[in-house]
């Protein structure tokens, strides 16, 4: 059985090749960039935070994710802390009803292939809706939603999520941190 997933099929139209050593071969740098470990960072602190609700917790388990020999790791550290003050500053203001974080799924996309991937959480708001952080470099958040379009990823959670739970899904709500 083959498993794809959204990042799988991006890479692929991207750089056959990339893909090809990546996802067959299985070669892997050894390097993650600082931007890669930002995000890597921040969404394993947020779905801690999503769980426990602590931020203390939620700061060690994105630490835990940021590797000891990184480029600019004090810069990483930062980052990922901006990231989270961001969304606990926002969760402050305007609390939602958070019902799963991190949810894994696994369907039957065609005849030997499976559709996999994580959605960051579901959060109920009159009616279901799929919740996806983003984490945005060093855009505004006003730029990054100028220049971004609900893709492939936000279509495939829908559909994902209406298969797991068999209810209808309202949307995608993305927050750009």
């Amino acid at each position: 059985m083959r498993r794809v997933s959204n990042n799988s099929i991006s890479k692929w139209l991207t750089c056959p090749k990339k893909y090809l050593l990546s996802k067959t071969w299985e070669v892997r740098p050894e390097w993650k960039s600082p931007e890669a470990c930002i995000g890597g960072g921040f969404h394993a602190g947020i779905a801690n935070y999503m769980l426990t609700h602590s931020e203390e917790k939620s700061v060690l388990k994105a630490f835990e994710e940021i590797p000891e020999g990184i480029d600019q790791r004090e810069e990483v550290i930062e980052g990922v802390f901006a990231c989270l003050n961001a969304v606990w500053d926002y969760d402050r203001r305007i609390p939602q009803d958070m019902v799963a974080t991190e949810i894994k799924f696994e369907l039957p996309l065609m005849d030997g292939v499976n559709m996999v991937g994580y959605m960051d959480g579901l959060i109920e708001s009159e009616g279901l809706w799929i919740k996806e952080y983003k984490t945005t470099g060093s855009w505004s958040s006003d730029i990054f939603f100028e220049k971004y379009t609900f893709d492939r990823q936000a279509l495939t959670y829908v559909w994902a999520a209406e298969k797991v739970l068999g209810k209808p899904i309202k949307g995608v709500c993305v927050e750009a941190v």
